[in-house]
């Protein structure tokens, strides 16, 4: 979604590059706040289900986003996205080197992290193309109803990421 936003500012927010720059903020402004929340949810025992949450909320605001066409509702919907990211990423990257043996962290850390720089700029690719052919709302909408089945998905299969710790 970072990738669109200059797109997004511009084609459908009707904006220009301080329209572009207010939105990357307001994500900003959402990912320091996460990162607070989190820190102060640190001795709290519920790592599986601030992830969980985290999965549901992102693609649930990045929904709501791909239909918003004011730039303060943008703002505050991206501050959303912003705090999401930050919890499921930091949660994910913790419960990962937590849950696996001491020997081999190193190397799980360093698939997970490759498989993280990997997809990133593989899933910018797409969903650029994907907007260049549809547009930037219809490429949105795709990809957070793929990320709400995936999380769907792993909350009906995998009930025991629920309760971690």
């Amino acid at each position: 979604m970072v990738s669109l936003l200059p797109a997004w500012a511009v084609n459908v927010l009707k904006g220009d590059a301080v329209t572009s720059g207010l939105l990357a903020a307001a994500r900003g402004v959402g990912a320091v706040i996460g990162a607070l929340l989190l820190a102060s949810l640190a001795h709290y025992k519920a790592r599986g289900k601030i992830l969980t949450i985290g999965t549901f909320v992102f693609p649930m605001a990045l929904l709501v986003f791909a239909f918003m066409r004011w730039l303060p509702l943008s703002m505050v919907l991206l501050a959303g996205l912003g705090l999401a990211t930050i919890l499921v990423l930091n949660v994910a990257s913790a419960l990962m080197q937590s849950l696996v043996a001491e020997e081999v962290r190193g190397r799980v850390m360093s698939l997970y992290a490759m498989l993280f720089f990997v997809s990133r700029p593989v899933g910018s690719l797409l969903l650029g193309w994907a907007a260049q052919g549809i547009g930037e709302p219809p490429a949105v909408i795709i990809n957070a109803v793929l990320a709400l089945v995936v999380a769907a998905l792993v909350w009906l299969f995998i009930p025991r990421m629920r309760a971690l710790e």
